[in-house]
């Protein structure tokens, strides 16, 4: 590690948020870290701004990137596609748990009526 570089406990102790608040924002914002837990001083500034943004002003992660000119990570989903995909997620569980709690039906109860018989086509 070069002198200059700080570590990730030293940079999330002077920004005062966790480390794994700390390396989250890694995942969020490219220009954050220099690889592994090495940060250099503009990416102690920057990390002092994101919290700045997010932990002070309340804007979203998504927000403060756009605020500082960043750009999202390969990989990230916007704010709102999360979200819709986290209520996707949760109504799927639900679907799931009704599914399951459902009795089986008894062959007996089942009927099945045959509207048509299409035949396939041969693959020439």
């Amino acid at each position: 590690m070069s002198q200059d570089a700080l570590t990730r406990a030293e940079v999330a102790e002077a920004v005062e948020v966790s480390v794994s608040e700390l390396r989250f924002w890694e995942t969020q914002f490219a220009t954050l870290a220099l690889g592994g837990s090495q940060y250099s001083a503009s990416a102690m500034v920057l990390a002092m701004q994101i919290r700045e943004l997010v932990c002070e002003d309340g804007l979203s992660v998504e927000q403060a990137r756009e605020t500082l000119g960043e750009k999202r990570p390969p990989g990230v989903l916007p704010d709102a596609a999360r979200t819709d995909l986290l209520i996707l997620r949760h109504d799927l569980k639900s679907l799931l748990d009704d599914l399951e709690a459902e009795d089986d039906p008894d062959e007996s109860d089942v009927n099945v009526t045959v509207q048509a018989v299409v035949p396939a086509r041969r693959r020439r």
